[in-house]
């Protein structure tokens, strides 16, 4: 099950984090930068399981359907 959480509380610490994003950062892709981000955000959401950032909402229904289809929950 996905947990709800309230971003406005913790909305001022991501933009910090996001604020000191490294743009010139050559590996987006599993990079220093975005493991850092997903490692904050872990934090933030008091979780130890993994979290996923993606570069569009598309992106990030399309993992949450092969996620859910892989755990039997749906067929596609």
């Amino acid at each position: 099950m996905i947990s709800i959480f309230n971003l406005n509380n913790s909305s001022n610490t991501l933009k910090n984090i996001v604020n000191k994003i490294n743009y010139d950062e050559t590996s987006w892709v599993n990079g220093t930068e975005i493991k850092n981000l997903e490692n904050q955000i872990k934090i933030i959401l008091k979780t130890n399981k993994e979290v996923c950032t993606c570069n569009s909402g598309s992106d990030a229904l399309l993992l949450t359907l092969q996620h859910l289809k892989k755990k039997g929950k749906i067929l596609l």
